[in-house]
């Protein structure tokens, strides 16, 4: 009997270890996509700010 729980235990533990690993690497790829999207967020805003100066210009250069 004690064999067979401690094999149920064992392999609990390594399914949680799992599980737990593959949050790790969940979140590590979350972090990496929620840099790249800040990034491009400040890349975005760049542009938005140069586009809105450009048609401030024209509308006073023309």
């Amino acid at each position: 009997m004690w064999p067979k729980l401690l094999d149920h235990y064992t392999s609990v533990s390594n399914s949680i270890g799992q599980r737990i690993g593959s949050v790790k690497d969940d979140s590590e790829n979350l972090a990496i996509h929620a840099h790249q999207t800040m990034k491009m967020t400040t890349i975005v805003e760049q542009e938005s700010a140069q586009l809105q100066q450009y048609i401030e210009d024209f509308k006073v250069h023309g």
